[in-house]
């Protein structure tokens, strides 16, 4: 059985004041345990912690909005032994049907290419305060998923996707033309 002794830590140079060291009278050994100083480290690490991340933490939200647009498409060749390619651009505005108001009242633009049913297009959409968010798009003309890349404003960091699901097709108001509507389901995260 150890008995403990209480006192100062001592080497050749000298006492150290901030540990408090134990010896034991049986085995003459001297155990050192660095006190005050180690507690305000930890400390330090876990303020610095809360002030570095706390900032950056998402929480994914559901959203759902309805989009409706007009856009033209360009035939790459007039062949009839080849599938048909075609390059598009739509421009149109959403307006959403969630709590959370994401995607309310914000205007787009895609371009892509369509190769038989399958379509590849990146876009940019833009809110009213003219914050952006760069997202990729592909799928057929029916179903469409969408990727958010990027984003700036209060988009930055922004991570998430969608489903497009074509809701209605009209009668093109102009020769060349095509308008659409689609409704819009996915989740989003944000930076807080």
């Amino acid at each position: 059985m150890e008995k403990w002794e209480e006192g100062r830590g001592e080497n050749e140079f000298g006492s150290f004041p901030h540990q408090e060291c134990r010896t034991t009278l049986y085995l003459a050994q001297r155990r050192c345990t660095v006190g005050y100083r180690s507690n305000w480290i930890i400390a330090a690490a876990m303020i610095v912690s809360l002030v570095v991340f706390v900032p950056t933490a998402q929480s994914e939200e559901p959203f759902e909005a309805t989009s409706c647009y007009s856009g033209t498409a360009t035939p790459f060749h007039d062949s009839k032994d080849l599938t048909v390619v075609m390059g598009f651009q739509i421009n149109g505005i959403l307006r959403s049907h969630s709590e959370n108001k994401f995607l309310n009242n914000v205007t787009y633009h895609f371009e892509g290419i369509v190769r038989g049913t399958q379509l590849t297009s990146y876009g940019r959409f833009v809110d009213p305060d003219g914050d952006m968010i760069i997202a990729e798009r592909s799928g057929t003309g029916k179903d469409a998923s969408g990727k958010f890349l990027e984003g700036t404003g209060k988009y930055k960091g922004i991570k998430g996707g969608y489903k497009a699901e074509l809701i209605a097709r009209g009668k093109p108001a102009m020769p060349g033309t095509f308008q659409e509507c689609a409704r819009f389901i996915g989740t989003v995260e944000l930076r807080k």
